[in-house]
């Protein structure tokens, strides 16, 4: 879990086995800042080592300085920054074996990194790399992972999720016999499997609008994607997640936390201070 969660570890990792990663330092409350900022030669990314949905990301033009709130928690990372397209993948895998597994575009986010809608996109290098991943570790477990895509075509990791992730709505009932260990073949969703949390959708993918051909395809998700909360046979969680956004904007408010930050607040793993 620490391999995987931890950034900085998991990029060591990833460039142990040969693959391209961001250039990753890890950031010490006593640093030289200005010789520390001479190493890079790009655009820079500051991440806290334990986070999620980008929640703590902060982006730095090349030669910025860092911001204060750096220096007042010591488990920071700094990042060459990698532009390009964002993907993510979901998987499942068994004693080392991945038995399941969906790519996926990060188009519209709640935040940075909370994608909302969700289409299958088939990406062989990514699929080879989890491959790789899982059965080094003898993985067995949800494992999920982050991509950027850059000019050149190459999907480079930035960081992985060893949990479940949105990339499981991709899926139907039939992940179950996955889980309970009775498929036998690699399973993927269906290439026209389209799906989307419509009402985060609605909520926060304005914010993400950069052009008139992103507001068009903010539409289309909300015209042609299913609505991964709505079943005819099984209405009730439809409503309910507005009583759950309601108690969550209220809870979010007590321990003054974004709402996104609430939302694992009470089941997220940070590492265990000795």
């Amino acid at each position: 879990m620490k391999l995987l969660h931890h950034k900085e570890r998991f990029i060591r990792f990833v460039e142990e086995l040969g693959y391209e990663t961001p250039k990753t330092q890890f950031l010490q409350p006593q640093v030289n800042q200005t010789d520390f900022i001479k190493e890079f030669h790009s655009d820079l990314v500051l991440k806290k080592v334990y986070s999620r949905f980008s929640d703590s990301v902060i982006f730095l033009k090349r030669g910025e300085e860092f911001p204060i709130q750096v220096f007042e928690d010591s488990l920071w990372i700094v990042q060459e920054r990698i532009f390009g397209k964002q993907y993510c993948s979901y998987g499942f895998a068994r004693n080392g074996k991945l038995q399941a597994h969906s790519v996926y575009k990060s188009e519209f986010t709640a935040g940075l990194g909370a994608t909302l809608s969700y289409q299958y996109t088939e990406k062989p290098e990514i699929e080879q790399f989890v491959k790789t991943i899982v059965a080094k570790l003898s993985f067995t477990g949800q494992i999920s992972f982050d991509f950027i895509v850059n000019h050149a075509g190459v999907a480079i990791p930035i960081e992985c999720n060893p949990r479940a992730t949105s990339g499981l709505h991709l899926f139907g009932k039939e992940m179950a016999k996955v889980i309970k260990g009775e498929q036998t073949d690699l399973l993927y969703p269906k290439n026209e499997t389209k799906e989307a949390i419509k009402l985060g959708v609605l909520l926060y993918g304005r914010n993400n609008f950069k052009s008139m051909k992103q507001v068009k395809r903010w539409f289309q998700i909300l015209a042609t994607y299913k609505d991964i909360t709505f079943r005819k046979n099984d209405i009730k969680p439809f409503f309910y997640q507005f009583v759950s956004m309601y108690f969550l904007r209220r809870e979010s408010r007590i321990n003054k936390l974004t709402m996104l930050e609430q939302s694992t607040y009470d089941i997220s793993w940070d590492g265990e201070h000795s």
